[in-house]
């Protein structure tokens, strides 16, 4: 069965030479905090979902502070998901779900309730991410670059590139030395391998779009600016469970 995946992560080079960039997976990112806030540590879990969308199980992943661990698995059994669909049939379906939390102050800062700020649904595991090389003449002119690229999934979870690639939002050149880099680590290293839980699978063959940042950290504009992400493909229906219910702002 071919699962089409929504896949989000960030790789940034730290060089302004041509050094091998460091990587990150991007996942929750948290919204500024409002003055007096502060950002707290995300948290994640798996939650089970039922083919109509509701929670069935939470299991925590991160090490929860005793006084946020029920108030939290209370809001979050409360979300509505939209169901997974198997040929159009809906499925029980599972997720690792990373919540983010602002601490908020209150009764004139004595106090500090908390706030969820945001939550993300992942149904993957990425392993061998060797880091694409930072072009060499790019480097060296502080040039920068966001790479959009499409690779497939196959079961044993080797990546290859499905169609072209975006270079700073514009179709790459056959010789676009970015594109050429990704390419590279994408098809000699790179590997997705779906969720497990309980010996059963939650993912499998699919399409991923992955956005691949490269910037020595004092980029100049030497060509097209840099955009910030990757266009959304509303061509891939991505097997991360869609979280309905909007969790930003709720008070825990």
């Amino acid at each position: 069965m071919r699962i089409a995946m929504g896949l989000v992560f960030l790789l940034s080079a730290s060089s302004a030479w041509a050094g091998e960039p460091e990587v990150s997976v991007a996942g929750l990112t948290p919204p500024p905090a409002a003055p007096g806030e502060r950002v707290l540590a995300a948290q994640q879990m798996i939650v089970k979902v039922s083919a109509a969308g509701q929670v069935s199980e939470l299991r925590y992943l991160t090490d929860v502070p005793g006084g946020i661990r029920e108030p939290l698995a209370r809001a979050v059994k409360k979300w509505q998901f939209a169901p997974h669909l198997d040929h159009g049939v809906p499925m029980a379906w599972a997720t690792q779900l990373t919540v983010g939390l602002n601490a908020v102050p209150m009764n004139g800062g004595s106090q500090f309730g908390m706030k969820i700020t945001g939550a993300t649904t992942s149904n993957y595991t990425l392993s061998g991410m060797v880091p694409p090389r930072y072009p060499t003449d790019a480097a060296r002119v502080d040039q920068g670059a966001l790479v959009c690229v499409v690779v497939t999934a196959a079961a044993d979870g080797r990546l290859t590139v499905s169609g072209d690639m975006l270079v700073n939002g514009s179709p790459a050149a056959k010789d676009d030395a970015f594109a050429t880099s990704v390419r590279d680590a994408v098809t000699k290293y790179w590997t997705a391998k779906p969720l497990e839980v309980d010996g059963a699978r939650y993912g499998g063959e699919g399409v991923i779009q992955v956005p691949v940042v490269f910037t020595t950290g004092h980029t100049r504009k030497t060509s097209a600016p840099v955009p910030k992400d990757c266009p959304v493909r509303e061509d891939l229906e991505s097997v991360n469970l869609k979280l309905l219910t909007k969790p930003a702002g709720t008070m825990l």
